[in-house]
């Protein structure tokens, strides 16, 4: 324990956490000389922020080790635990018939007919001719807050608050509606509360209101305060 402790002390030392401390009779790391015993005191969450990828295959791509942590091995495991505690069962012909309920064709294309996975090949394919074309469709894929996608929404938007910025119209009855998956994974991320702030604070000026902000989310019915309250209060996804 006492060999332990020393080795776990002088990292701490070496990354320069204990800066204050000076060094004894020469050496440049002072030294522990007793440790009769060691007592957690408390425990502090440690945040990691994880990008999780998929392949030009549609596969996904290994997570990367943490630089914070000597070793990732078990943040790793824990992650992939949580992953499948939360995972569903697979909805693919749940979103085909609601692509088919609303005759979006283009978007049954994203999908390999024979294996019914993504193919993120011919999303790029699309969206360099939507780039040219007058057909005023964007199409991209992952959650509308990851960084790239909430980019191209407000190139869309931009304009449209610019008009109405300059008209003396106040537009507080416009409804602007964001609709939330029913997914357990939306919203886990720190971009989500930047958008969403973002999607808060650009519905008004000093003056007047562009557009009245409107986020629908997922709970089971009306006397499902828990759900409720969880979504009043979005958190990222910690690992200790």
């Amino acid at each position: 324990m006492e060999k332990h402790f020393q080795y776990q002390f002088n990292q701490i030392l070496d990354k320069g956490y204990l800066s204050h401390l000076q060094a004894q009779g020469g050496k440049e790391q002072p030294s522990i000389y007793t440790v009769n015993s060691v007592n957690k005191l408390r425990q502090i969450p440690l945040r990691l922020t994880t990008e999780f990828k998929m392949d030009n295959d549609g596969k996904a791509v290994e997570r990367e080790d943490y630089e914070l942590l000597n070793s990732s091995e078990c943040v790793h495991e824990l992650m992939a635990i949580e992953i499948s505690r939360l995972s569903r069962h697979n909805n693919t012909m749940s979103i085909f018939k609601a692509i088919v309920s609303i005759n979006d064709d283009l978007t049954l294309k994203l999908f390999d007919s024979k294996t019914n996975q993504l193919n993120p090949l011919f999303i790029k394919d699309m969206q360099a001719l939507e780039e040219y074309s007058s057909s005023g469709r964007t199409t991209f894929l992952g959650p509308v807050y990851s960084k790239n996608n909430w980019e191209k929404l407000q190139k869309v938007l931009a304009p449209v608050l610019n008009q109405r910025i300059r008209d003396k119209t106040d537009y507080g009855g416009s409804p602007f509606v964001w609709v939330a998956p029913s997914d357990p994974y939306w919203s886990k991320s720190v971009r989500f509360i930047s958008s969403l702030s973002d999607f808060l604070n650009k519905s008004a000026t000093k003056d007047k209101r562009l557009y009245k902000p409107v986020l629908y989310v997922p709970v089971q019915d009306a006397a499902d305060a828990r759900a409720a309250r969880q979504w009043k209060h979005p958190v990222c996804i910690d690992i200790f």
